[in-house]
């Protein structure tokens, strides 16, 4: 793993953008660069090449941080990973920063710009319905930001503890989504039962979310011929979803849920793609390393989804407070 420090001013988060060496950028929470530090930072990641993690998690950023960000990355083609935890972002916010990535790069081109980015955290950012559809930011679809869908390299999207009320079905159709957290949420029109059952989209839950998702587009579709995924047991139906099958047996308590809960990260510097540990420094010296760990065995198999796309199934636990 790449050694990187954490910045607690914005002047050397700056300089290790400028120098394009880093491949991990990370402020620390106190910093709260808000809106125009996050636009003077996107401001230098336009001429940046080898950033593949930037961790901006509790920094006071808003819509017009969030759009600034979007703009910078659209053609970035290292960063993958974009960590905007406990922000302000809003419905407003996370529209304007998924439409800005989802631009094509070319007048001449109908397909989405960005295809780089894999992970994206929105965790606690205050994201809920915007307002009764008739505004043109929410192109009719006024309880979502809709525009999240046009990202299609996401893999990973973290929404957890936010203030949705209502999920697309469509979203089941972004093409290599493996996990989708959304706890935490109040989502009115999926079921309890497989909101339960799925684990509220994390982990290998995300497999049965996804089943039922899809078939319920195809009941809207074609009514007489709809198929259900909860039909008997669902907690069968999971299991029977999930390349590792049964999950009893693995834990010798039965009381105990059968799936890791890592999802969430264990520290902000943490990718969700991968295990590591850090330990802090402070100033902006280079001197803080990671340090892979062994995944555990679920993590190393994975899921099915995340084996063909070639990515590990399974989030690595980050904290809910940063």
């Amino acid at each position: 793993m790449p050694k990187h420090s954490v910045h607690y001013s914005l002047a050397t988060a700056l300089e290790a953008v400028r120098a394009d060496k880093d491949s991990v950028v990370e402020m620390d929470r106190w910093a709260e660069i808000g809106d125009s530090g996050a636009s003077e930072l996107a401001g230098t990641l336009r001429k940046n090449e080898n950033l593949e993690i930037l961790i901006l998690g509790s920094q006071n950023i808003g819509p017009l941080g969030a759009q600034a960000i979007g703009e910078a990355m659209h053609r970035h083609m290292k960063l993958k990973e974009l960590h905007l935890h406990n922000n302000k972002l809003g419905y407003e916010g996370v529209e304007k920063l998924a439409h800005e990535l989802a631009k094509p790069l070319s007048k001449s081109s109908s397909k989405p710009g960005n295809k780089i980015l894999q992970v994206l955290v929105l965790r606690k950012n205050e994201i809920g319905p915007h307002c009764s559809g008739l505004c043109g930011m929410c192109r009719f679809s006024p309880q979502f930001p809709i525009a999240l869908l046009d990202l299609t390299s996401l893999q990973l999207i973290d929404m957890n503890n936010n203030e949705l009320v209502y999920l697309p079905l469509e979203i089941a159709n972004m093409p290599k989504l493996i996990g989708l957290d959304l706890r935490n949420n109040s989502i009115d029109n999926i079921p309890d039962q497989v909101m339960v059952t799925a684990r509220s989209g994390h982990q290998s839950g995300f497999l049965i979310l996804k089943e039922w998702m899809l078939a319920e587009i195809q009941r809207l579709d074609d009514p007489d011929n709809a198929t259900s995924v909860l039909a008997g047991d669902p907690l069968a139906a999971l299991a029977a979803l999930s390349p590792l099958g049964s999950p009893q047996g693995r834990r010798g308590n039965k009381n105990e849920s059968p799936w890791p809960d890592n999802f969430g990260f264990s520290s902000i510097a943490e990718s969700p793609l991968r295990s590591v540990q850090v330990s802090p420094v402070r100033g902006g010296k280079d001197t803080r390393r990671r340090k892979d760990k062994n995944l555990d065995t679920f993590a190393k198999k994975g899921s099915q989804a995340a084996h063909t796309s070639g990515a590990i199934g399974v989030f690595p636990s980050i904290s809910e407070d940063r």
